[in-house]
């Protein structure tokens, strides 16, 4: 006697993780899966309600296994009558049918406002952030404007004076106007020392001469470039400068942020020049010793310098070795560019 074929329903296939594939081998239980995952995912996009459907009813099976390619699935959709498969059953209006539809309509209107309510938190979110922009450029607007307006009742003859100073101090020498910049000459050598009695260190190198470039773009910003007998160590001209030209300013960025902030160009390249003709040697870019050992030059010693500085294990006042006014590229530990528009701290 042949024992009972069970329905095939989609819903089921999924709780009981396709279990009525169990005694196919691998291959054929993946793809008599693919081929539901198939069949599910077209009946969903052309709106093909097949819940409670017998799916032997509607495929071609061959005991458990489906007979039809994804081609015959396309077609049976596209041509598929839910009537045809479904006997429409009249049930009683009973009190246990309206007590599981008052239930039905409280969980799904209940849901729908819960839904609703999530959508107003959302929207409510989406707007404050929304405001928040709004203002937030507003106030970008407002101070820009201000900016203009001050940059057109600005009295420009202030700059003039300004040049005028740079150009009466004899450290500076114009070199040339460009379109956005201006470069001046460095007027002399910079020569940067390091000495440490305590370590019989005494370093005298003559690193050339060097330019500062003033980009004007809203304001002021220099950066410091070789220019005649440059000693190069791995691209870097100087201890303090990067290989790309822009200064580490250390514990001196306050003085060049007053300065920039006021677009004191005066004080600004005062501030670069004081930079580069003091060495601090507790993190440059590259030590001194190098530039030292690289240059050949003669020190205060009467010795050509090779090889690199002893190392003092004790701490001490930098203060006592260097002077006063010094730069700290340990503050930095980074290139950059003294520019006001985008201070680096």
């Amino acid at each position: 006697m042949n024992a009972e074929i069970k329905p095939v329903l989609l819903t089921e296939l999924y709780k009981t993780n396709f279990s009525i594939f169990a005694d196919l081998t691998e291959v054929k239980r993946k793809n008599q899966i693919k081929k539901v995952s198939y069949l599910e995912e077209m009946a969903r996009l052309l709106e093909v309600k097949l819940d409670d459907i017998d799916l032997r009813k509607v495929l071609k099976f061959s005991g458990n296994e489906i007979q039809n390619t994804q081609t015959d699935i396309n077609k049976i959709l596209a041509e598929f009558k839910r009537e045809d498969f479904v006997e429409e059953v009249t049930e009683e209006l009973s009190e246990t049918n309206v007590k599981k539809i008052d239930e039905l309509l409280k969980s799904r209107l209940g849901s729908g406002l819960r839904d609703l309510e999530r959508t107003l938190e959302s929207k409510k979110r989406d707007y404050t952030r929304f405001s928040e922009a709004v203002n937030k450029a507003l106030f970008e607007i407002s101070s820009a404007t201000e900016k203009i307006r001050q940059a057109k009742d600005a009295d420009y003859s202030e700059y003039q004076e300004m040049i005028t100073k740079i150009l009466e101090d004899k450290r500076f020498k114009l070199k040339s106007v460009n379109d956005d910049s201006i470069d001046f000459y460095i007027d002399e050598d910079i020569i940067n020392t390091y000495k440490n009695p305590r370590l019989d260190v005494d370093l005298r190198v003559n690193l050339g001469r060097f330019l500062l470039r003033v980009t004007v773009n809203g304001g002021f910003s220099v950066k410091g470039l070789g220019a005649e007998n440059n000693i190069v160590v791995s691209s870097y001209i100087h201890p303090h400068i990067g290989s790309d030209g822009k200064i580490c300013l250390g514990n001196m960025q306050d003085l060049m942020n007053e300065a920039a902030s006021n677009n004191d160009l005066f004080s600004m390249l005062d501030v670069a020049y004081q930079v580069l003709t003091n060495y601090y040697h507790e993190n440059p870019y590259r030590p001194l010793d190098e530039f030292a050992s690289k240059s050949r030059q003669i020190q205060p010693n009467g010795q050509i310098f090779e090889g690199e500085l002893p190392q003092d294990e004790e701490d001490y006042d930098d203060e006592e070795w260097i002077g006063e006014r010094m730069v700290s590229c340990y503050e930095c530990e980074t290139e950059y560019e003294i520019d006001f528009e985008n201070e680096h701290y």
